[in-house]
């Protein structure tokens, strides 16, 4: 238990001080130019939190073969993730499994998010990241995808807006 909670935090503090999860603040702007709920809000914020985590985690986990290797790394968060390498894919699937529980729960149309931006970014994470003009097309998508937690899939806007 304690090794999940320090892959979760390795995941988190590392994205956090680079400034990589600015996706969150784009569907938190869309939420609030569509006038949405203060527990919409929150459920829809979670929500993008966790998938966040989910492919950042994701990414971490393929890369930690090369990562501990590579000199610019963090070798010893990279030998942690790849000794704790079950805890990881543990992890992973309870993340992908809460979130599709939640879209069940809360809108079935967040599962436009969770496949277009999971599916995408573990794709990239998988191999299309060293594929020229693939990894371009596929940080398009998941550009969109992300920020699209922040709307119903019938708010044309929402769509609009995430798709800047």
């Amino acid at each position: 238990m304690i090794a999940a909670f320090r892959i979760l935090a390795d995941v988190l503090g590392y994205r956090l001080r680079r400034l990589e999860m600015a996706n969150l603040g784009g569907a938190l702007s869309i939420l609030v130019v569509l006038h949405a709920t203060l527990p919409d809000i929150a459920v829809r914020t979670a929500f993008a939190l966790l998938l966040n985590v989910l492919v950042y985690l994701n990414n971490d986990y393929l890369d930690a073969a090369f990562d501990v290797r590579a000199k610019s790394r963090n070798q010893a968060q990279a030998r942690f993730l790849l000794d704790h390498a079950a805890t990881a894919r543990t992890l992973q699937w309870l993340l992908a499994l809460s979130l599709v529980a939640i879209a069940c729960w809360h809108d079935v149309g967040l599962l436009l998010s969770f496949v277009l931006g999971a599916g995408t970014c573990i794709a990239y994470s998988a191999g299309l990241k060293r594929k020229p003009y693939l990894d371009v097309a596929a940080m398009m998508v998941w550009g969109f995808a992300m920020p699209a937690a922040g709307f119903t899939v019938t708010r044309v806007v929402g769509y609009c807006l995430a798709g800047q």
